[in-house]
């Protein structure tokens, strides 16, 4: 009789373990399925927001990029295909206002918005015919004034790279830099070259400029809206009254905007 009593317990013991494990088995499973279903809703939801661009993605790009590492002739950069398709999408909206920037756009534009960075103190521009790096203006108190160079220097090179072989943008990379370590800058004036060490510092864009003109009529031209304009216009507004000012013009011609 105990033999009898004991095997159906052991029989239990053995039953008890499957039927749990069935009874997780069908709650995954459940769970599996909702999820699946969620996922399959979520898809549905983004392809038809997406229109054509799912089926691009997974066909038409795909094919390209197929043709492009089999056949370009040249080593492909692949941040820079990323970064053109991420480009391309923004600009699909036919929208001057919606743009998609890198990280070194995002940084230049957050300079020029700023109007503060570490570098030389001057403004440069490229001749789209010659290819010089010509200076167009250079700042007050700057490194650059201080070493000598002037408006309509030509920069010839900067450490060596050359102005008229890099586009102005990572040319002026070269040119810019932690503040505090110098570069060398071979110049041409009058047909003559020379060659200059600056040292990079800290550089605030004027925004303002100002003065008085006669009947105690002040000028105050602004070339953009950066955060330290406010605090330069203010001076220009306290040093004009200062002399007497009666009234004033505000001139914003070429002002490209800003904050």
């Amino acid at each position: 009789m105990e033999e009898i009593k004991e095997q159906p317990e052991v029989t239990k013991k053995e039953k008890k373990p499957k039927t749990f494990r069935r009874g997780v088995l069908t709650g995954v499973l459940c769970s599996l399925l909702v999820m699946a279903l969620i996922l399959g809703g979520l898809v549905f939801a983004l392809r038809g927001s997406l229109g054509t661009l799912a089926d691009l993605n997974l066909s038409k790009l795909q094919y390209i990029s197929t043709l492009v590492h089999h056949y370009y002739y040249e080593d492909v950069d692949e941040e820079a295909l990323a970064e053109g398709i991420y480009k391309g999408y923004m600009e699909g909206l036919d929208d001057p206002y919606s743009v998609y920037y890198t990280a070194q756009e995002y940084e230049d534009m957050m300079i020029d918005t700023t109007g503060n960075y570490a570098g030389i103190g001057a403004v440069l521009t490229k001749d789209t015919t010659t290819g010089q790096v010509r200076i167009v203006n250079v700042y007050d108190d700057s490194p650059a004034a201080k070493a000598g160079l002037q408006a309509d220097d030509i920069i010839v090179s900067v450490d060596g790279h050359k102005g008229q072989s890099e586009d102005l943008d990572q040319f002026v990379h070269y040119v810019r830099g932690e503040e505090g370590t110098k570069i060398t800058v071979q110049y041409e004036r009058d047909g003559k070259t020379d060659v200059v060490e600056v040292t990079r510092a800290q550089v605030e864009v004027p925004s303002v400029k100002y003065k008085m003109l006669d009947d105690a009529v002040g000028y105050i031209y602004l070339s953009e809206f950066s955060d330290n304009t406010k605090d330069q216009f203010e001076a220009a507004m306290a040093d004009l009254e200062s002399q007497g000012m009666k009234a004033v013009i505000y001139d914003l011609r070429f002002n490209g905007g800003g904050w």
